[in-house]
């Protein structure tokens, strides 16, 4: 047993020597080597990092970086059932961009117009059509009902008598300075025909006179998507 007793404290003496000789070594290695500099590694991060945190977020408001066609735009509309002579309009147009698209105001200022003309005398006659909140969706195309329309006989250039429709129109954005698109429905007054199939363009304009407007069915004014 004395035998016994003596392995085993010469053993737990051991074991002790082991221990305390590792935890030198980790202490020596550690001496050696040094503790990290955390704060440099971190003034070099955000030095390196800096023209990447220094990007702005990114805008909510764009709209789908739709044309902004807020502004005085000139309108053909040229019906299906008589092609060549559009009726005129001065458009005065207010875009509000959003995450979805935006929102369009339209007032909308007949011209006057001879029969079988397309270029006299072109002057303000009769009430503007007012259409407010058109829903514009990202890819730039909108729709509106335009519900019953009357347009003074002054400013149709098929006849020279008041017209009477309810309409639709569905339009595009092309960009800033040009919108197009098909406008359907029914004439009802002063005879009942289909208009669908009627198409229109709306090109951006400097001046109202006139002499500046430009000739509609022509590269400056076309009155039909491309």
């Amino acid at each position: 047993m004395a035998t016994d007793l003596a392995n085993a404290i010469g053993t737990r003496k051991s074991s002790g020597r082991l221990r305390f000789a590792g935890i030198s070594l980790v202490a020596a290695l550690a001496g050696a080597t040094g503790c990290p500099d955390t704060d440099a590694k971190l003034s070099d991060f955000l030095d390196n990092t800096k023209a990447i945190r220094d990007i702005p977020p990114p805008k909510e408001d764009l709209g789908a970086m739709l044309a902004d066609v807020s502004g005085t735009f000139i309108l053909g509309l040229d019906p299906s059932v008589n092609p060549g002579l559009p009726l005129q309009f001065i458009v005065t147009g207010t875009f509000t961009p959003s995450p979805t698209g935006g929102s369009l105001n339209l007032e909308m200022q007949p011209l006057s117009l001879e029969p079988q003309q397309t270029t006299m005398p072109r002057l303000p006659v009769g009430d503007a059509l007012i259409f407010n909140d058109i829903e514009v969706r990202e890819d730039g195309s909108y729709d509106v009902d335009l519900g019953e329309v009357t347009v003074i006989g002054e400013a149709n250039p098929i006849t020279g008598s008041e017209l009477v429709a309810t309409l639709t129109m569905s339009g595009f954005i092309q960009d800033e300075n040009f919108i197009c698109g098909l406008v359907n429905g029914t004439l009802t007054s002063p005879a009942e025909l289909s208009l669908d199939g009627s198409t229109f363009g709306a090109v951006r304009i400097e001046s109202t006179d006139p002499a500046d407007l430009p000739v509609p069915a022509t590269p400056d004014f076309p009155i039909a998507c491309p």
